[in-house]
């Protein structure tokens, strides 16, 4: 079964850096950009389950999309054609796939050499990923809830249509359900929790650290 990794946090805390630091091991998958709604998208439009109904499936698929066309990537057209035709099959037979599934056949698609894929969905529900993908890992961003909030303040103030003045409090209300999730799921093996303050500081070693959860050479 294809294993995935999921880059979570609850935003302006370090998950695109570590998603760029991982990006070009060869050892490993990368979904460019930041899918962030891929995971809350699924759950709303299916009414909070783990399943996805056809009437969705490509809604749900297009954050991903959009972040491969930003980037060159071999038959990219062609590839989108096969994930659409074979999830269509899929839907003939029964009336809904698992997320899971779901997002299995798209990246068979886009990497059949079976390693494990990085995923940055940039979401603090550590715990849902879990009961969604067991199979997957985690790799759990925090920071200093003051800077966190400072920085996405100043990055959504910049652009005036992303600001609604709301930033204070839900940024407060990301940042607590981050960190309960870490707490909760500290002791999982599958999560490995890292906070940016140390990523930037010790570099090397986080990213060794990273790598040997990964069970991946360090590069």
């Amino acid at each position: 079964m294809r294993k995935f990794v999921f880059i979570t946090g609850a935003g302006r805390c370090g998950t695109q850096l570590i998603h760029r630091l991982l990006d070009g091991n060869s050892n490993l998958n990368i979904i460019p950009g930041e899918v962030t709604n891929f995971f809350i998208e699924s759950l709303s439009r299916n009414g909070f389950s783990n399943n996805v109904y056809y009437i969705n499936s490509k809604e749900i698929l297009a954050s991903v999309f959009h972040e491969f066309k930003s980037v060159k990537f071999i038959n990219q057209k062609s590839k989108f054609k096969k994930i659409i035709r074979l999830l269509k099959s899929k839907f003939v037979r029964k009336n809904y796939i698992s997320l899971n599934e779901y997002i299995g056949t798209v990246v068979n698609v886009l990497f059949p050499n079976k390693k494990q894929t990085v995923i940055n969905i940039q979401n603090e529900n550590i715990i849902g990923l879990l009961q969604t993908f067991p199979n997957s890992k985690i790799i759990h961003m925090l920071r200093n809830p003051l800077t966190q909030i400072n920085s996405r303040y100043l990055f959504r103030y910049k652009t005036p249509i992303n600001y609604d003045g709301t930033e204070f409090s839900s940024s407060f209300y990301r940042n607590y359900n981050s960190f309960k999730n870490a707490y909760l799921m500290k002791n999982d093996k599958r999560v490995l929790i890292i906070k940016m303050e140390n990523l930037k500081k010790n570099t090397k070693i986080e990213i060794k650290r990273t790598c040997k959860f990964l069970s991946i050479n360090f590069n």
